[in-house]
């Protein structure tokens, strides 16, 4: 996931601190696949994944919940 995200990331984004991103896996989250949140007061940029919607729809169509995500980053 990190790999892809950096991948992405350089061909899109190619001044963004991709490494800078906090990720997490998502056990409970039911209603989304994926969320982006920022923390202004450090600059924190986390994106939260949901391992259900990786299950249900394989690597191919969660890759772009990945990089929909990095576009809200």
């Amino acid at each position: 996931m990190r790999t892809h995200a950096a991948a992405v990331a350089a061909e899109h984004f190619p001044e963004f601190p991709v490494e800078a991103i906090d990720w997490e896996i998502s056990e409970r989250a039911q209603r989304q696949a994926g969320v982006t949140e920022y923390d202004p007061a450090t600059e924190a940029v986390t994106i939260r994944l949901t391992w259900d919607a990786y299950q249900e729809f394989g690597w191919q169509q969660f890759s772009k919940t990945v990089r929909h995500e990095l576009v809200h980053a």
